[in-house]
Parts: C-alpha cells; sequence; structure tokens
C-alpha cells in the first residue's frame, strides 16, 4: 500500500501580525484565519506527514525598519513610506550609516528590477519578544499534534539578514552578496516537494504567503503545482496603506493567476470535506 504524505506549510502565524494589543503589524482578519487553521488541524491531525511553520525574524537594525533611513533632515521614515531608487540617488533618502549606502543604494535598483519597491515596516521580529511567539491558539493545537502523532513540527526562521528583505521562507527578495542563507533554500524546496499533497496558510496572502508559494512553484516542475493547496480563509491581506498599493486586490489577483495554474484555492470547509 502506498503512504499518501501531506504536508502543511504555515507562514508566519505570529502574534506580530494579528490584531492584538502591541502587535506591531496587526493583519484584518489574521486571528479568525489562525482559529480556523487551528481547528482544521485538530480534526485532520491523523491525516498529517508533517508541518513547517516559518517565523519571521528580524534584527533590530534591519533594512526594512525606520532605523536603516534618513531623509536630507535625518529624520526617519515614517511606516508604509515607500522609498525608490531613484529618491536615493537624489538624496531624498540616504541610509542611517555611510558604511551602508553603497549596498543600500544597490538593493533599491536590484529590488525594483523585480518590480517591487522598498517598504518601511514598523519594527517587527524581535526574537525572544512576544511578538514573534505562534497565536496561542494555533500554538496550543501544533502542541496536541505533536502529542498525539508522530509528527514534529520544524520551524524555519526567515529574514534574519540585516541588508535584505525576505518575504518567502524560501529565499530573500534580493539575493545578498557571499551570503548562500539569502539565495533560494532549495534543501528545504525538496523535502516540501516529497509530499503528495502540499498545503499552505499563514499570513499574509498579500506578501509572505504569495511570496513562498510563488518560490515553492517557480523551483519545482510543473506538474507538481497540481500537489499544491491554498487555504484561502486561512490568510488574510494587508491592508491597504493610505495612498499606497491595493495589498487586498493583489491577493485576489494572486488566487486567480494560481487557480489557472492548476493550484487548488480552497476554503477550509471544502479542503476538509476532501479528506474527512
Amino acid at each position: 500500500m502506498t503512504t499518501f504524505h501531506r504536508g502543511l506549510i504555515i507562514i508566519d502565524p505570529q502574534n506580530m501580525f494579528m490584531p492584538l494589543t502591541d502587535s506591531a503589524l496587526p493583519v484584518p482578519g489574521a486571528l479568525e484565519d489562525m482559529n480556523r487553521l487551528a481547528e482544521l488541524i485538530r480534526k485532520i491531525q491523523f491525516y498529517l506527514s508533517s508541518v513547517v511553520v516559518t517565523l519571521d525574524t528580524h534584527p533590530l537594525d534591519h533594512i526594512s525598519h525606520a532605523v536603516r533611513w534618513r531623509n536630507h533632515e535625518g529624520i526617519c521614515p515614517s511606516s508604509f513610506t515607500s522609498i525608490t531608487a531613484a529618491e536615493f540617488n537624489q538624496g531624498q533618502w540616504r541610509a542611517a550609516n555611510a558604511e551602508d549606502a553603497v549596498w543600500q543604494g544597490e538593493y533599491l535598483t536590484r529590488l525594483e528590477s523585480t518590480g517591487r519597491v522598498h517598504t518601511i515596516w514598523p519594527t517587527h521580529g524581535q526574537e525572544d519578544a512576544w511578538e514573534h511567539k505562534v497565536v496561542q491558539t494555533l500554538r496550543h493545537a501544533l502542541r496536541a499534534l505533536e502529542k498525539n502523532t508522530f509528527v514534529r513540527v520544524q520551524y524555519v526562521k526567515k529574514g534574519m539578514h540585516r541588508d535584505t528583505e525576505q518575504f518567502g521562507v524560501f529565499g530573500a527578495n534580493v539575493p545578498f552578496p557571499n551570503a548562500p542563507e539569502t539565495e533560494i533554500n532549495q534543501v528545504l524546496i525538496d523535502y516540501i516537494s516529497q509530499h503528495n499533497e502540499i498545503v499552505f496558510a499563514g499570513e499574509a496572502s498579500s506578501h509572505c504567503v504569495m511570496d513562498s508559494v510563488n518560490q515553492f512553484l517557480t523551483n519545482v516542475p510543473d506538474a507538481d503545482w497540481r500537489k499544491v493547496v491554498v487555504l484561502r480563509d486561512c490568510m488574510s491581506p494587508v491592508p491597504q496603506p493610505p495612498g499606497g498599493p491595493d495589498f487586498p486586490a493583489l491577493a485576489e489577483a494572486w488566487f486567480a493567476k494560481l487557480q489557472a495554474k492548476g493550484v487548488r484555492v480552497m476554503n477550509v470547509a471544502d479542503y476538509e470535506a476532501t479528506i474527512l
């Protein structure tokens, strides 16, 4: 008898992304997403072969934090400010530390070549802080899973290199020179791709989940795309900042693209019905 292997990949289910008091980057709907996911895990725990949980983890002086940047008056940017390569080259923004100036200018240029513009986020991802922990409801479900089954949850930190942003778990947005930890993690991709079914959930659909899924699809054979399930009601988008990109609309467009590629985009109830 052939064993069916089902892997669950949970992206950044941490307190900092929940709409809770003192959360750094609250995503509306995230708490309900994780409650649904926790209940699903309880119901299908004996049908899971492995679980990978990613943890967004940044040093205080991470390139996405305001402390790395100054305007011409020496003032740090506010959260959700976009900084372009042109603005940097014109002196509207500069590196807070002169030693970082060459790389930060190059980083902005290389990032824009991928179709993105650098965003300043609230300081977040501080290891060993409350915000870094997995949200309680899901944490309890994962502990019960480990207690009741042979599955051991694998926790993977991402975004720890100070000089590059990393949304997707499999690699940084712009790899840093001579830093292999920022390159595509093919070992992790190969491990996950061994499963017959690969289920993605987590926060946020417009950023870290989107990049993680896209990185995975880009680095596996096209035939593996049909293994992937995206639980759309176990993820929510970052809200649109004033005058900024419409992240919810980008997430909806992404769901449609996934379905066109053969990826199953499902709600929990429908997915649960395929198992139980």
